[in-house]
């Protein structure tokens, strides 16, 4: 389904926010912990969540701008979504990466954790692998979310009874 110029404009202010707060709130972690001895899970989670945020806005916005501009090109394949289906699913793309990313960094944390000898602290250096891990596993849902529609996509041609 084609978007709205509305649509269009709220979906880019609503990424904008997540990668600036997302970016903020990066920032402001990873000074707290910087001189912290070791690393709480609860500071290694928000620092999932907030790379997860930036980073799957960015993929989002470089997908909302394909497809904006694939649906201006003629022979364009309007799909039967509906509108507002459109907009969640932009909306909802960035908070499934994020609760993935925070999934990833939990396993992490109590991966090294439980791995570490005489259970010392998890090092400030772990706030930097949950980060790029974090990311990682952002931009992994975006493309696997990708796959799965495009699979769909082919499958349904391919399962359709000819008329």
């Amino acid at each position: 389904m084609r978007l709205e110029t509305l649509d269009i404009a709220l979906v880019a202010t609503y990424y904008g926010l997540l990668i600036v707060s997302g970016s903020i709130m990066w920032a402001v972690i990873m000074q707290a912990n910087d001189d912290a001895p070791s690393v709480t899970l609860l500071s290694a989670v928000e620092i999932a969540m907030s790379a997860a945020l930036a980073v799957s806005s960015l993929f989002y916005v470089r997908k909302l701008y394909k497809d904006t501009f694939a649906a201006l090109t003629p022979g364009y394949d309007k799909q039967n979504t509906s509108r507002i289906a459109t907009v969640i699913y932009y909306v909802a793309r960035p908070i499934f990466a994020c609760a993935i990313s925070v999934l990833t960094a939990v396993f992490l944390f109590e991966f090294v954790h439980a791995m570490s000898v005489g259970h010392v602290g998890v090092s400030f250096n772990f706030l930097l692998f949950s980060t790029v891990s974090s990311a990682l596993v952002a931009i992994g849902t975006g493309v696997a979310v990708e796959r799965i529609e495009t699979v769909a996509k082919h499958s349904d041609a391919v399962l359709r009874p000819p008329i």
